[in-house]
């Protein structure tokens, strides 16, 4: 491989990563915690919704995050 295959290809990597931080950032952004949770529930109550589900997730031991489900 050349000099300039593997700068091309560190380029790539790079670009890649920076994907993957943003993605990231955006899911930790995106994070609810429990009362926002409980908040958002009680909004869709108050529009009009029934919560079919609200619980943990849970998955290799760990809460990995919320099912909500709410229907007209």
């Amino acid at each position: 491989m050349s000099v300039e295959q593997k700068l091309a290809m560190l380029r790539q990597v790079n670009a890649e990563t920076d994907s993957y931080r943003q993605r990231m950032r955006d899911l930790i952004s995106a994070a609810q915690d429990d009362a926002e949770i409980t908040d958002l529930a009680d909004r869709l109550v108050a529009a009009g919704f029934r919560i079919d589900r609200n619980q943990p997730f849970v998955f290799e031991g760990a809460h990995f995050c919320q099912v909500l489900t709410a229907r007209r």
